[in-house]
């Protein structure tokens, strides 16, 4: 997201109402297009009316999403420039630049226009996460951008694979938005060293820029509003390099009636419990909280298990599954991110298990190692496609293939390549530092 040109200014002039209390008339009663703002005119709107709403890049006209393009939260108010559709889902193009599924929100036909937004700062500490509350004039579109990032293209031709996570700040950008006030306290923040605001008025764009302590170092976000309207910005801070103190979700991918991989013979999902519950066992006796999304053979939606990411808000998610094929020759292990701050996990996990087939599974055996390491991957699988924390996706081997089935369905391989899961989140933990 371009932060404009010249016109780009942070603004460093302090505001003598920083801090706790209530907000002043300014921003008494927040603004809708369903009453008038003393703005001449009528525009086509709409209201976000689901929770966490995807979107999709404005420019296209496919379904492809991406991780640029971040969830607009019920509640929220853009203006319509047009419909459009792609195999068979609605959208409408806004304003702001994205699209959104139409059954996502209510079309305001004749909304009354809007006054550029104001924000303000209602309150900031750091409690083991950091809390921003910002009163905003009314609820407009926020995007959320990394800088400085390089994104490449994927595989499957979307540009938002990345090489390294080489963020140092993290930005939130209020759409139609035209001033703000107040600074943001981080005391107490192990991620965060400094907040400014930048207004750019001539695109009507005023971001919250958040520095990084360390380059790379981000560990997720999620944003709410309040009863009251205002917006309350929850960023999590590290836990430190050990184990111990992190919360840890694994997802031992299908189950139940989705067995999915060689479903004739039930093979993945079994494995990929029994993987899971090694990894859990060595996380917990390393001090970490393990949170498992399923612990038998029961069935558990996408949705549902995207969701107990969003309301357990854990400290890394990690799904487990094993990779099928036509060929019975496919071999090795990917791993799989969707935000740039999930690369790293994604990668460290990945290389730890390509060293264990090459090094300790098939060593001394007469298999060609060569197609193990099928390397770390940008794909947008719905459980990865989540801001609050580091979420990754590991095809662990293929079990379409006769010596990897072996060995994912063998209790002692099993247990290297949950060792390698365990070592691959330490390495991880201790790059971000």
């Amino acid at each position: 997201t371009s932060q404009g040109g010249a016109d780009t200014k942070p603004n460093t002039k302090p505001d003598d109402t920083t801090g706790g209390g209530s907000a002043d008339d300014y921003f008494a009663k927040q603004l809708t297009p369903y009453q008038s703002n003393g703005v001449p005119g009528f525009a086509r709107m709409c209201e976000v009316t689901s929770d966490d709403a995807e979107t999709l890049p404005g420019n296209t006209s496919n379904d492809a999403c991406g991780p640029t393009y971040v969830p607009i939260l019920k509640g929220t108010f853009d203006y319509i420039i047009e419909e459009t559709s792609y195999n068979g889902n609605l959208y409408y193009k806004l304003k702001s630049g994205r699209r959104v599924y139409r059954e996502d929100v209510k079309e305001i036909k004749k909304g009354y226009s809007m006054p550029s937004n104001s924000v303000k700062v209602k309150s900031s500490s750091t409690k083991g996460d950091t809390n921003i509350t910002l009163y905003t004039k009314w609820k407009v579109p926020v995007d959320v951008a990394f800088t400085p990032q390089k994104y490449v293209n994927s595989s499957d031709n979307r540009p938002y694979a990345v090489n390294s996570f080489t963020a140092q700040s993290v930005d939130f950008i209020f759409n139609y938005t035209a001033s703000a006030s107040g600074s943001v306290n981080l005391s107490g923040s192990n991620a965060f060293s400094k907040a400014e605001w930048i207004v750019d008025k001539k695109n009507l764009k005023t971001t919250l820029r958040l520095h990084l302590k360390r380059t790379g170092s981000f560990y997720g976000y999620s944003m709410k509003y309040n009863a009251d309207g205002s917006l309350t910005i929850s960023l999590k801070n590290s836990e430190g390099t050990s184990l111990s103190g992190y919360t840890i979700m694994l997802d031992a991918g299908h189950g139940g009636s989705d067995p999915v991989a060689g479903s004739s013979a039930g093979w993945e999902a079994p494995a990929t419990l029994a993987i899971a519950k090694k990894v859990q066992q060595k996380l917990q006796s390393a001090g970490a909280a393990v949170i498992m999304t399923r612990s038998g053979d029961s069935y558990v939606s996408l949705e549902t298990r995207r969701d107990a990411i969003r309301s357990k808000k854990p400290d890394l998610f990690i799904s487990i599954h094993c990779d099928a094929a036509d060929t019975s020759s496919a071999m090795g292990t990917t791993g799989f991110y969707y935000t740039p701050y999930s690369y790293g996990l994604a990668d460290s996990i990945h290389d730890r298990l390509v060293s264990t087939w090459r090094d300790q599974i098939y060593k001394g055996t007469s298999v060609t190692v060569s197609k193990i390491d099928r390397g770390t991957r940008f794909y947008p699988f719905r459980v990865n496609r989540v801001q609050e924390c580091p979420s990754v996706l590991i095809e662990y081997g293929f079990i379409t293939n006769a010596n990897d089935r072996k060995a994912l369905q063998d209790g002692a391989k099993q247990d290297l390549l949950a060792q390698a899961t365990v070592d691959g989140i330490k390495d991880f933990l201790k790059a971000r530092g």
